[in-house]
C-alpha cells in the first residue's frame, strides 16, 4: 500500500509539473499553509520550510496588484462565498512577470467564519499573451476597416453581425456605434431580409 500511495503521489506531482498547476492550503484558525513543489516553482523559489503565509504570498504579487488582490480576499474571508477566484501578475526575482489564475475554496464554521481556505494556482502567462496578440490584431483589423470607403460587415450562421466598420455604422445611422449581436432582418427590415436570406 506504502508503494501504491507513492505511485500515486508521483503521478500527482508530474501532473501538477505538466499542467503548471500549484496546490496550495491555508488554515485560517492557525495561519499555517502548505504549497506544493509546483506553487514554489510557479514563485520562482526554492521549497523552503517555512510558512509561505497570506504576507509571503503578497510580497511577490506584482506591485500593481498587491492592493487589489488584498481586498478581494480579504471581502472573499468577510462574506459568505464558498469560493474565490480571480487573476494576478507575479513579479520573479529575476522581474519575469507571470500571469496566475486562482481557484479556490473557502470552509466556514457553522456561524460562517472562514476556517480554511485551499485550492490551485495555474499558470495563464502563455494564453493572456495569446489573448493580447488577438486584441492587437483585432485593433489593427478596426483600425483598416474603419479607414477604407466601402461597408463591411461580418455575419454569423445565426444571422446576427458579428464585426461592422464604422462606414457600414455610419450607413445604417445608428447613433450608438454599435451593430453586433442585431440581427439582419433588425437592421435591414423584415422584407428585405426575406430576399438576401438565400
Amino acid at each position: 500500500i506504502d508503494e501504491q500511495l507513492k505511485e500515486a503521489e508521483e503521478r500527482f506531482r508530474l501532473a501538477q509539473q505538466a499542467g503548471k498547476v500549484g496546490v496550495w492550503d491555508w488554515n485560517a484558525e492557525t495561519n499555517q499553509t502548505y504549497w506544493s513543489d509546483t506553487m514554489w516553482e510557479l514563485y520562482d523559489e526554492e521549497v523552503q520550510d517555512i510558512n509561505p503565509d497570506n504576507e509571503f504570498w503578497l510580497g511577490h504579487l506584482h506591485p500593481d496588484d498587491v492592493e487589489r488582490v488584498r481586498s478581494s480576499v480579504q471581502a472573499t474571508v468577510s462574506s459568505n462565498s464558498m469560493e474565490y477566484v480571480d487573476e494576478f501578475r507575479i513579479l520573479s526575482r529575476s522581474g519575469l512577470v507571470r500571469w496566475i489564475d486562482i481557484r479556490a475554496t473557502v470552509v466556514r464554521d457553522p456561524n460562517g467564519k472562514t476556517t480554511r481556505m485551499y485550492g490551485v494556482n495555474l499558470d495563464i502567462t502563455e494564453s493572456k499573451a495569446i489573448q493580447d496578440r488577438i486584441v492587437e490584431s483585432e485593433g489593427k483589423i478596426r483600425t483598416i476597416t474603419d479607414s477604407i470607403p466601402v461597408l463591411v460587415a461580418q455575419i454569423g450562421e445565426d444571422h446576427r453581425f458579428q464585426f461592422t466598420n464604422k462606414r457600414f455604422v455610419e450607413w445604417f445611422g445608428r447613433r450608438t456605434g454599435k451593430i453586433e449581436g442585431e440581427t439582419l432582418e433588425t437592421i435591414f427590415g423584415e422584407q428585405a431580409f426575406e430576399i438576401m436570406k438565400p
